[in-house]
């Protein structure tokens, strides 16, 4: 049941990060597709990536060796890494409880 209830959080979740409804409230209404275009979106990712680089990699060492990451804006694929991620863990917990009970 807690696996149900945190998959339906993550989906949920997801969904509001994808569709932007909360962020979009209050925003100009003719600004629409800001939140929703892809081009604009690998470009805000793109910039994410290039500030993370730009770190000093002597402080922040590891940022810096995952500032590629940051550019990783697919939605469809971020969204299938997000369900396998959860199965994969949810497969891991049952496992572990079937060998030790």
């Amino acid at each position: 049941m807690q696996g149900f209830l945190l998959l339906i959080a993550a989906v949920n979740g997801f969904t509001l990060d994808e569709t932007g409804v909360e962020d979009s409230a209050g925003q100009d209404p003719g600004a629409g597709g800001q939140l929703t275009d892809p081009a604009r979106l690998q470009e805000a990712a793109n910039m994410a990536r290039d500030y993370i680089a730009s770190l000093p990699a002597e402080h922040f060492p590891t940022m810096v060796g995952l500032a590629d990451e940051f550019a990783f804006a697919d939605r469809d694929e971020r969204f299938e890494m997000l369900i396998d991620i959860f199965v994969d863990g949810l497969a891991r917990r049952a496992a572990a409880a079937a060998s030790s009970g």
